[in-house]
């Protein structure tokens, strides 16, 4: 924990992967998780409508295990829009940017290793 999953409009010209690189050292900056457990990944959307227009967004979704409190979930969310919002091209004229967290429910959460072996 914790996933990140970043979606935003194909059309924006982003470098992903540098995207995903801010965020997770954002993320492991703050101190709230160990660096192996932040998990980053994006999600191109090919239409899209903001405003009822054709706009560029982009959108992440923080999911985190239930029991941080409003003011460290505020402060993540607040981390992560200015990690995305540096990825963003100088040369953009709009770009909206928005952040949710979101609770998991240790109870029904599962997580599994497959040939876990091979990475020790």
């Amino acid at each position: 924990m914790p996933h990140l999953v970043i979606e935003y409009n194909r059309s924006l010209p982003l470098d992903t992967v540098a995207l995903m690189r801010s965020c997770h050292e954002g993320l492991r900056q703050s101190g709230c998780f160990a660096e192996a457990d932040i998990k980053i990944r994006t999600m191109a959307y090919d239409d899209c409508l903001v405003g009822g227009q054709t706009r560029n967004f982009i959108h992440a979704a923080l999911l985190l295990m239930a029991g941080r409190g409003g003011e460290v979930k505020k402060q993540l969310a607040e981390t992560v829009a200015e990690n995305i919002r540096s990825a963003v091209p100088p040369h953009i004229a709009y770009c909206e940017i928005t952040v949710e967290t979101r609770d998991l429910a240790a109870e029904s959460y599962t997580k599994i290793y497959c040939r876990a072996e091979a990475y020790i």
